[in-house]
């Protein structure tokens, strides 16, 4: 399973959120972890380098440039980051934040105890929701898309109405 774990929502003002995120990494063993961080975030990016130093390799710190000025609240700096996960590939996307792990079971509000417990915990609980999900014919991983060109009204070209009814 791929893992990737955005951090832009992370202030540090928690100290031990990094350290949570650390104790994650330490125990996915077989599952592909990538942490994706703001470029313009330049001082926090060699702290982050330096924390997962001996638990992740250097390529798997991946950094997106945004458009302008970082701001969480900013709609293109959004779109950009969430085209950069995607193109990562990614099983499951984690939002790192001050408060919590929002992932795609919710916000998980962390404590300040036992951060590999929770970290084991909740490594189980993605793998339970990624067997699910990867099973589950209903809930498709990627969308198929179709290019459709084709003549449309008001152009007389013999197919064009029919092409109208496709649609």
């Amino acid at each position: 399973m791929r893992i990737v774990i955005a951090l832009q929502g992370l202030t540090y003002s928690a100290p031990w959120s990094l350290e949570y995120i650390r104790a994650f990494c330490s125990i996915t063993g077989d599952h592909e972890v990538i942490l994706a961080l703001e470029e313009q975030c330049a001082d926090t990016i060699e702290q982050v380098r330096g924390a997962f130093e001996r638990i992740l390799p250097r390529d798997n710190i991946r950094l997106w440039y945004s458009a302008g000025v970082p701001d969480s609240g900013n709609a293109v700096n959004e779109m950009v980051r969430d085209a950069f996960i995607k193109s990562l590939k990614p099983d499951v996307i984690l939002y790192a934040e001050d408060e919590g792990i929002l992932g795609p079971m919710g916000l998980i509000r962390l404590l300040e105890t036992d951060l590999e417990v929770q970290a084991s915990h909740i490594l189980r609980e993605l793998e339970k929701w990624h067997a699910k999900n990867i099973s589950d014919t209903s809930f498709p991983l990627h969308r198929p898309k179709l290019a459709y060109l084709s003549p449309l009204p008001p152009e007389h070209s013999g197919i064009s109405d029919y092409s109208a009814e496709l649609l």
